[in-house]
């Protein structure tokens, strides 16, 4: 069945690379034909570059973001372990941010790191003076936007992207779930922006992305009122700040310059292909979370749903049947009862592999249910082929596994139904599959030469 795209992060890296390095090199042959221009000229465009790079690393790092609100908005019935899981993994991604929280109705209930952070749990942003009138301008214009830089709750300083999650109730209708919130340490991005450069002379303001009305957030404010200073926006999410500056002294020779412009595009070129990788990684990431089993790691009824639609739209087409088998593992709970849950939970995730491992690489197989299982097998243009492929699919599941030096097996009934014989949808076909095993069931529990003791020998540790 379908895949994710797993090279299209790797695609989309290389291609923004090129297409940056192009414009890099562009403007580099630009400005060696230019060479003749005043002192203001290449003043400006060395702050421009600056600001280039103060945008790219700002936005950069708050668009990941998205990424978490989209699980949420996708998932608002996540569990602790799934935001923490999201969470960690943008903290991999980025390092410069210091933590990741959630606000369901604007009261922070899930920050990670923990260690750390605790004095924010708990906090409400509409009862907090610094932070409350960003958040509704936030609620107001249902767009992100970054607040600070200021002091943090649990110490030091970082400024915040704000992004509204609005997710979708059972009758599919939107509502304000609440706010995603991604603490970012300025100091690095500065840095890496070229803010601590000391040829020049830089100063920030625009608190809140209020641009030219907002506070000031490094540099002498004087800056801005000097006539040899230029004065440039930044676009961040939300608003706007705005960057002066000016060189400390005069440029130094124009073999220096040649390197240092020879050297930019490679730069950001560099740096946008990787956050175009890393962001199209992500995306991919979070949308594998929404379609797969938090256990077994195999898809979701979500992701079976999907590929049902694809695969009657594709047998209506062609007229190859396919069949939809229903898989339940026998008295599942005795497992738990008698080898503890942490046994029950390697059986399902062996099953699973086991599973994966026999089925072809066209057919698709998800977890629907506590041991419940539901196959989509294509090309089942034979009674026998089909049966062939059953068998084989139980005997690899049924097959024993080890747990705390004890070797289990699993039964597995199965049920199965074909289209479009059986029926015209998915719904159809994985009830008559259900009918097809519960009769299984009954009649293997009345066989005469299959005692009532054999249906739990797989519950039963093998002897070595």
């Amino acid at each position: 069945m379908a895949k994710p795209a797993r090279h299209l992060p790797f695609i989309a890296g290389i291609a923004v690379f090129l297409l940056a390095l192009a414009i890099g090199k562009y403007l580099v042959v630009l400005e060696h034909d230019r060479d003749h221009q005043a002192l203001h000229v290449q003043q400006q465009a060395s702050i421009s570059l600056v600001r280039a790079k103060l945008e790219t690393e700002i936005n950069s790092t708050m668009f990941l973001s998205l990424g978490l609100s989209s699980f949420v908005a996708a998932s608002p019935d996540f569990t602790p372990g799934q935001f923490e899981q999201m969470a960690a993994m943008l903290l991999r991604l980025r390092p410069t941010i210091r933590n990741i929280g959630l606000a369901p109705d604007n009261v922070i209930r899930y920050v990670y790191p923990l260690e750390g952070n605790r004095k924010a749990l708990g906090l409400s942003y509409l009862e907090h003076p610094a932070q409350r009138q960003a958040v509704l301008r936030m609620m107001e214009d249902k767009q992100p936007v970054i607040a600070g830089p200021f002091p943090l709750v649990q110490g030091g300083v970082g400024m915040i992207n704000r992004i509204p999650i609005y997710a979708s109730d059972a009758q599919g209708q939107t509502y304000y779930w609440g706010l995603a919130s991604v603490v970012v340490d300025p100091l690095p991005i500065y840095a890496a922006a070229g803010l601590d450069n000391p040829q020049f002379h830089f100063a920030l303001r625009g608190k809140d992305a209020k641009g030219a009305q907002g506070e000031m957030i490094r540099g002498d404010a004087s800056l801005f009122d000097e006539p040899h200073a230029v004065v440039m926006d930044v676009v961040v999410p939300g608003g706007r700040w705005q960057l002066a500056g000016r060189p400390a002294e005069v440029i130094p020779g124009q073999a220096v310059a040649d390197i240092f412009f020879t050297l930019i595009p490679w730069l950001f070129a560099f740096l946008c292909g990787l956050m175009t990788f890393l962001v199209f990684r992500a995306n991919l990431k979070v949308r594998a979370l929404a379609l797969h089993d938090a256990l077994t790691g195999i898809p979701n009824r979500r992701y079976l749903q999907r590929m049902a639609e694809r695969q009657i739209a594709q047998s209506r087409r062609s007229g190859r049947p396919f069949a939809v088998l229903h898989l339940d593992i026998d008295d599942f709970k005795l497992v738990n009862d008698r080898h503890g849950h942490k046994a029950g939970d390697q059986g399902l995730i062996f099953a699973a592999r086991q599973a994966q491992e026999t089925l072809r690489s066209a057919d698709f197989i998800a977890r629907v249910g506590g041991d419940e299982f539901i196959v989509l097998l294509t090309d089942t243009a034979s009674d026998e082929r089909l049966h062939t492929l059953i068998d084989r699919l139980r005997s690899s599941m049924c097959s024993p596994f080890d747990y705390e030096n004890k070797s289990i097996s699993l039964q597995i009934s199965v049920g199965w139904a074909t289209f479009p014989d059986e029926g015209g949808d998915l719904d159809q076909l994985i009830k008559n599959a259900d009918a097809k095993m519960y009769q299984q069931k009954r009649t293997g529990k009345t066989e005469p030469d299959r005692p009532a003791d054999n249906d739990l020998k797989g519950l039963y540790p093998h002897p070595d």
